[in-house]
């Protein structure tokens, strides 16, 4: 049965390739990748087919994360990432512009502890930028909140402000 998929590669990691979809949970899925679908920084392809199985996580070991981020300056633009304990972006960086408070909900995330980093895109260029002795700029301020731990089974709604940091 053939399933309809998004394939990209990970921004901040770009040896990370991403397959996502709709798995159905406690689903099992075979991916196969024919000679020639991927290709590295040197221009070769793979020469044989590439097959791999996964699995759609059981329902009762996964959560849901209710995200509100509140207080923002509508002046500026922010670029926020959901990372879990073992240092994994777990969903694609998004970007927040205009907004006082921006709320989101990340569904089937795995029982963890998660964090949210959070970037003030000062030059509105979306992406990090560090320190420019040159033009002496200071980098991009760069906020971590580390969130209630996210249980199996479970929704939690988290809530961050920026004026109580």
């Amino acid at each position: 049965i053939s399933q309809s998929y998004r394939l990209g590669i990970d921004t901040n990691r770009q040896h990370i390739l991403s397959l996502r979809s709709r798995w159905a949970l406690g689903s099992r899925y075979r991916v196969l990748l024919q000679p020639g679908a991927l290709t590295n920084y040197l221009g070769e392809t793979n020469q044989d087919s590439i097959t791999f199985n996964l699995q759609g996580a059981d329902p009762a070991s996964v959560g849901l994360l209710r995200l509100r981020i509140v207080d923002l300056d509508t002046t500026q633009t922010y670029l926020a990432k959901l990372i879990n304990d073992a240092n994994d972006a777990l969903a694609d960086e998004f970007t927040i512009a205009r907004d006082s408070v921006y709320e989101t909900t990340f569904e089937r995330l795995p029982a963890a502890t998660y964090r949210v980093e959070l970037i003030t895109d000062t030059n509105r260029n979306g992406r990090y930028d560090g320190t420019d002795w040159l033009l002496r700029r200071q980098p991009e301020e760069v906020r971590i909140f580390t969130l209630e731990a996210l249980r199996a089974n479970w929704e939690l709604d988290a809530e961050i402000s920026l004026e109580t940091e």
